[in-house]
């Protein structure tokens, strides 16, 4: 099952992949950082929500 959330980032990579093919290489490179920020972000924050929902449900069980 995807996750509802993760919908919007799909289209915006969609969005980024188009900007990526006309931009420069050098814009190109920045939006690919700026891009990886943004998934290492996102994935953390998924995981630590994953962690804390795990803890949550032992805890109450």
């Amino acid at each position: 099952m995807i996750d509802k959330r993760i919908i919007p980032l799909l289209h915006l990579e969609c969005s980024v992949l188009a900007l990526l093919r006309s931009a420069s290489i050098q814009l190109q490179q920045r939006l690919i950082k700026s891009i990886k920020a943004c998934v290492i972000a996102y994935l953390s924050y998924a995981g630590d929500f994953y962690w804390f929902s795990v803890s949550r449900m032992k805890s109450l069980t």
